[in-house]
């Protein structure tokens, strides 16, 4: 079973983790559950997602895949085990090697991570939109340093200038793939493109260990953020084909998913468009309604 690594490290920050079908998959917010490792290309009947709702007790399930219907998406994903600065846009190798004069990239401990890291997360999620208490709030901040400190393959790389911590990233090695998880940077420190820095070296010196095949990036995002796709290709990244499945739990399907329901969801999104929880519960809601359609469009063609 793959991703077992990463799942042990989401239990320890808190993390629901559920198995079915062989397959991992670990709680997000508002009870939804995804599947892990996020490179999974999955196919999965309605009668098993329908299943899987049930015994979890979830709202909804989301997985990557190119053979079922749903929001077209993608992972961002680089295999070039020689990755340098040859992969990097002109003007993106320029910021590159003005981060790397001005900064140190190096493994960050928990001490470090404790004592810096709390501002970097605020910083970043100000900057966002955002706000997520496992990032924010100190207690719950601590449990996520001490997961990184205790769970196997899993560390938190970052982008020092001098002895100050500008920039740091949390990821995760198995399964023949280096998965980047999360990123935050110092508001204070941004003109030392540290972020530059820190996801060069974290790209070349994860592809070149043995044991990665593959970097992985994440999804795109449920609600596309201004500039992202532009950042991720100058750094070198491929957008590899996925469509976002999403199933809601049969409940939550008759409303939300419904004609009514998305009117009012739209309604909600438009009188608060800064909001992006709303907007990933739009993409999550389409990508849905997108997956039921297709088949019951493949049933009345089986016909």
């Amino acid at each position: 079973m793959q991703g077992i690594k990463t799942a042990k490290f989401f239990e320890r920050r808190g993390r629901r983790i559920e198995e079915f079908g062989g397959v991992l998959w670990h709680g997000m917010e508002k009870r939804t559950l995804i599947a892990l490792p996020y490179h999974l290309d999955l196919t999965m009947s309605r009668e098993d997602a329908e299943r899987l709702l049930w015994k979890s007790s979830s709202a909804g399930i989301r997985y990557g895949s190119s053979g079922q219907a749903g929001s077209p998406c993608g992972i961002y994903t680089i295999r070039d085990k020689n990755y340098g600065f040859e992969n990097l846009s002109r003007s993106y190798r320029r910021d590159v090697k003005l981060g790397l004069r001005k900064c140190e990239v190096r493994e960050v401990g928990a001490e470090t991570l404790l004592r810096e890291g709390l501002q970097l997360n605020v910083d970043t999620m100000q900057r966002q939109g955002r706000w997520e208490a496992e990032y924010g709030e100190p207690k719950q901040f601590e449990r996520l340093v001490r997961a990184i400190e205790e769970s196997e393959g899993v560390f938190a790389l970052g982008s020092f200038v001098g002895d100050r911590l500008g920039a740091y990233a949390v990821c995760v090695r198995e399964d023949g793939w280096l998965h980047h998880l999360h990123q935050f940077s110092l508001r204070e420190l941004m003109n030392e493109h540290c972020n530059h820095a820190l996801c060069f070296e974290m790209v070349r010196t994860q592809l070149a260990h043995p044991e990665v095949e593959a970097f992985c990036d994440g999804f795109a995002p449920l609600v596309a953020l201004d500039g992202l796709d532009d950042f991720k290709k100058r750094q070198g990244f491929t957008l590899e084909p996925r469509n976002t499945v999403s199933v809601l739990h049969p409940l939550i399907d008759r409303t939300l998913a419904s004609d009514t329901g998305r009117a009012i969801l739209e309604r909600w999104r438009v009188k608060r468009p800064e909001d992006q929880r709303i907007g990933r519960v739009v993409s999550i809601v389409d990508a849905a309604r997108a997956a039921k359609g297709a088949l019951q469009l493949e049933e009345v063609c089986a016909q």
